[in-house]
């Protein structure tokens, strides 16, 4: 297509072929492209558009310009958007949107109902670490957004620690709530039903398993507080769970955006320094805007 252009360019329009200039994308596409040219026009000039933009730029300032390291070492270009992330940190207009996007979008987002059985479901959140701003490994992304929003608004929590009764039996192990909140006697348990209260198809025995822990905590008078996944799945677990944990006399004492990264997140910069590198290298390559 192109060659039969230039053709045409210079034998029905009389172009000169020294005049006339083949943008490629890169070295190999412009080799190719002069490998191809006919003897006749070989006088056609093929640059890539940076060997292009080069030249333009030497002529408009009287010399070539120096590419910047960053474009040829991946180290340095991830320490460069690490620097930025940490600028941002510090203007008031992005910590929180940077400390939201970590503390909640920085997992894959998956619910136990994607999922055939439980075992499908935690070997996925074993690959994908589900870690929180405190460092507590989780069980589900769930979790992770419950623990999170607990630990930015200062609400001190252990995650899975024994119950106060003991509860081995023949049956069942020691019972370990999700979330006990010692400072106010309180013990949180994130379950995997939808609005109908119903467990994921195929999770045999979940059910029994709600129904035996609501029984524990009625049975011992301790106070329970659920969420549960459909709470998520329509957006408003967050709010919910504020509502009851006010409702339940808790009192928040917020982080500021900010401080609660560098302090309790800072190892997770790194990864999404990563990740946002990426994705600029991916549009860059898509030619988006």
């Amino acid at each position: 297509m192109i060659i039969a252009r230039l053709a045409h360019l210079v034998r029905s329009e009389g172009a000169d072929p020294a005049g006339l200039l083949v943008l490629a994308f890169n070295r190999a596409a412009a080799a190719e492209i002069r490998g191809r040219l006919p003897a006749w026009l070989q006088e056609v000039e093929v640059r890539t558009f940076h060997a292009f933009a080069l030249r333009v730029v030497a002529g408009a300032e009287g010399r070539v310009p120096d590419v910047s390291t960053l474009a040829s070492d991946p180290r340095a270009y991830a320490e460069a958007v690490d620097s930025l992330l940490q600028e941002m940190l510090a203007d008031r207009a992005w910590s929180r949107p940077v400390t939201e996007f970590i503390a909640y979008h920085g997992s894959a987002a998956r619910s136990q109902f994607d999922f055939r059985t439980p075992g499908e479901y935690y070997a996925w959140g074993r690959a994908h670490e589900l870690r929180t701003l405190s460092r507590d490994l989780v069980k589900s992304y769930e979790e992770l957004l419950i623990a999170n929003f607990l630990t930015l608004h200062g609400v001190r929590f252990t995650y899975e620690a024994p119950y106060e009764v003991d509860t081995a039996s023949s049956a069942y192990r020691q019972y370990r709530p999700d979330f006990h909140l010692p400072d106010h006697d309180l013990y949180i348990e994130h379950f995997a039903l939808d609005e109908a209260g119903r467990a994921p198809p195929g999770w045999r025995g979940y059910a029994e398993g709600v129904a035996w822990k609501r029984s524990l905590h009625e049975q011992h008078g301790t106070h329970l507080i659920e969420s549960y996944s459909w709470e998520r799945g329509r957006g408003v677990l967050r709010k919910r769970l504020r509502e009851k944990l006010q409702a339940a006399g808790v009192r928040f004492q917020p982080m500021s955006e900010g401080e609660a990264v560098r302090e309790l997140a800072a190892w997770q910069l790194s990864r999404l320094a990563q990740l946002l590198g990426a994705a600029i290298h991916h549009l860059k390559s898509s030619a988006a805007t």
